[in-house]
């Protein structure tokens, strides 16, 4: 009936496991901070509103909620596309997070 798990088991320990215990869908590692990465991205990706999403999170600082929000891939293809669509020969170009894309 279920896992045996021991007495000594943390938390940091236990959510790995639990992923490792589950159902063999479950390809992504789990960890300590797992739920809280979904609490910020879900409102965020349902408001956009980092500000709100900032607040139950308990921080004072944006930049602490957006290591939290984060975009989906395939909504950032859509943006993408859009772009496109609206007639522009714009250069879409990968810049990595934190630095800045040069003219």
């Amino acid at each position: 009936m279920g896992t045996e798990w021991p007495a000594d088991l943390t938390a940091g320990r236990a959510i790995p496991l639990c992923a490792l215990d589950g159902p063999p869908r479950i390809r992504t590692p789990l960890f300590i901070h797992s739920p809280r990465h979904a609490f910020g991205t879900l409102p965020y990706q349902a408001t956009r509103d980092l500000v709100m999403v900032s607040r139950p999170l308990g921080h004072r600082d944006i930049k602490r909620t957006q290591h939290y929000a984060h975009l989906d891939d395939r909504e950032l293809a859509r943006a993408i596309h859009q772009v496109g669509e609206l007639g522009g020969q714009a250069e879409v170009r990968s810049v990595p997070w934190g630095s800045h894309a040069s003219a």
